[in-house]
């Protein structure tokens, strides 16, 4: 999939920080902000999120159970307490 990262797009009046921080005469290279548009997947999958029209809290409940709080409970586990198998 190929992405136009040659063209420029105009930032100094869309609310960007790091273009509104300095002059014209300053090109602000100290942020990781993109200068470029988005690929069409992401917006594509935005619109239809968007579509959808509700926003609440959605996540993989089995995929956060193995990948969240594994370091905190790893620290808890060297300090006496004990971490539980199954957490729900």
């Amino acid at each position: 999939m190929a992405y136009d990262f040659d063209r420029v797009i105009e930032r100094r009046h869309t609310e960007s920080s790091k273009w509104r921080k300095y002059g014209e005469d300053v090109i602000p290279l100290w942020v990781a902000d993109m200068d470029f548009a988005s690929p069409a997947p992401v917006i594509r999958a935005l619109r239809e999120r968007v579509e959808h029209g509700v926003f609440g809290y959605g996540y993989n409940l089995e995929r956060s159970r193995s990948t969240t709080s594994s370091p905190t409970v790893s620290r808890r586990s060297t300090a006496g307490a004990s971490s539980p198998t199954r957490w729900c």
